[in-house]
């Protein structure tokens, strides 16, 4: 439920990637998993509920996340990792989404340097979230947001960049 008429507002969303780089271009299947944090503005809203959360997988050639997207998908979170999309947010306290997992289909790239250089991370509210809230970045939506640079195998044993 949401306490306040506000909003959900999110200042920086933090990413650490666990298990699945170096990524492979030219395949598919390959399994990324990950930890998501999410802090708030203090003086946005808390919500609880169900289906609550959206975190959205791709590579980008930029790393604000505002070049060329590629491999976009959707990540899951497994019944082991905890609440997952259920997870509340309290205004001003840190919120955690764990063990987040999302397949990625590479199959149709072919460049490290040109495609896959950034690995991006965007939080968003669930389409089916019970109760209906507003998510906004604050100060700007570039808040909801996290583009890491990946090690990235592709054009014979080049690798683009590393971790």
């Amino acid at each position: 439920m949401v306490i306040s008429n506000t909003g959900v507002e999110i200042t920086n969303v933090d990413v650490d990637i666990n298990n699945g780089v170096p990524i492979r271009v030219g395949e598919s299947g390959q399994i990324i998993t990950f930890n998501l944090r999410a802090s708030s503005n203090p003086s946005g809203a808390d919500v609880s509920g169900t289906n609550l959360w959206w975190v959205e997988v791709f590579t980008n050639t930029r790393s604000d996340g505002t070049g060329a997207r590629y491999a976009e998908t959707q990540a899951s979170f497994p019944p082991s990792a905890g609440l997952g999309v259920n997870t509340p947010l309290f205004a001003g306290i840190e919120m955690a989404l764990n063990n987040g997992e999302v397949q990625l289909d590479l199959s149709g790239v072919q460049s490290c340097a040109s495609q896959v250089p950034y690995l991006c991370f965007t939080l968003s509210r669930n389409p089916l979230t019970s109760p209906v809230y507003t998510l906004t970045g604050f100060p700007d939506s570039s808040a909801l947001m996290e583009c890491i640079e990946v090690a990235c195998i592709g054009e014979p044993s080049l690798i683009c960049s590393a971790i």
